[in-house]
């Protein structure tokens, strides 16, 4: 079934810049949007400061907390016509939500919105105890579904024809195929990657299996192993993608389950953070 829903969630900086107008995120979205006639929600946030004194922002008044709200409300509001009148200009159905909020209040906002969507589009987030990374992980082990990570400085498409699928025989990877399948046009050719040496995969579906299902689908698929060589298991997929010309990255996420909000399993960190490629994650 085709994306019918997407979500583009955009975290603007506690300096936000009334100047921005747009992301590669929301480039993405639009792209996709336009190009499967889907109905796209346009999200934007940006942190709220609300305790004077507080460890977070020492020394900050309340008349400099009520300047810097009001500048980041301010900003929020001018990205959000700038969203507006480019989906009026694509012809896109869009909706354009908004918050100015503290970082609880803020995830529960992006959640409620990733579970009413087919896909969420984020741009990559900032390190661990940036407010962006937490309302990334907020929407990627909460929100029901898949996120598409988008890097800096990637032009957007609507086509992507060549996919590498990280396969290591989890449910969490079944269901990132399942989407990439479900929600892109039928890609020339997925190349399943299994990297061996990092941890035990006996007894999980071999990449011989998930490489029959996808090709029932009429795509092209081959299969291929590389072993650990001097390097981590998510720049050893990073570097297959870029060798073997792939266009987007399919991989299951993980947790780091006792600090969830903060932190994720070592590969989806690696590659969600340095992927030069779109990147594609279901958990």
């Amino acid at each position: 079934m085709p994306l019918q829903d997407l979500l583009a969630f955009v975290e603007m900086p506690i300096e936000a810049d009334a100047t921005v107008s747009t992301t590669p995120a929301l480039d993405q979205a639009f792209a996709l949007a336009k190009d499967m006639a889907a109905h796209l929600t346009v999200a934007l946030s940006a942190p709220k400061i609300a305790t004077p004194g507080s460890f977070v922002f020492p020394g900050f008044s309340s008349s400099l907390i009520a300047d810097a709200n009001a500048k980041a409300e301010a900003a929020v509001q001018a990205f959000a016509a700038q969203a507006r009148q480019k989906a009026k200009d694509l012809s896109l159905v869009c909706d354009i939500s908004t918050a100015v909020e503290d970082l609880g209040s803020a995830g529960a906002f992006a959640v409620g919105l990733a579970r009413c969507s087919d896909l969420v589009v984020v741009d990559r987030p900032g390190r661990m105890l940036d407010p962006g990374n937490a309302l990334f992980t907020s929407i990627l082990f909460e929100g029901g579904g898949p996120v598409l990570v988008v890097p800096p400085a990637r032009p957007a498409s609507a086509n992507f024809r060549k996919l590498l699928v990280a396969w290591d025989g989890s449910a969490h990877a079944a269901r990132a195929v399942k989407a990439a399948l479900a929600f892109f046009a039928p890609p020339a050719e997925i190349d399943i990657l299994t990297v061996t040496g990092e941890k035990d995969l006996a007894g999980v579906p071999p990449a011989a299996g998930i490489a029959q299902h996808i090709a029932r689908h009429d795509v092209t698929t081959t299969v291929s192993s590389v072993a650990l060589a001097g390097q981590s298991v998510g720049a050893t997929i990073a570097e297959h993608a870029r060798t073997t010309g792939a266009d987007l990255i399919v991989m299951g996420a993980y947790e780091h389950s006792r600090w969830r909000q903060m932190l994720l399993g070592g590969v989806t960190s690696h590659l969600t953070h340095h992927s030069p490629l779109p990147l594609l994650l279901a958990y």
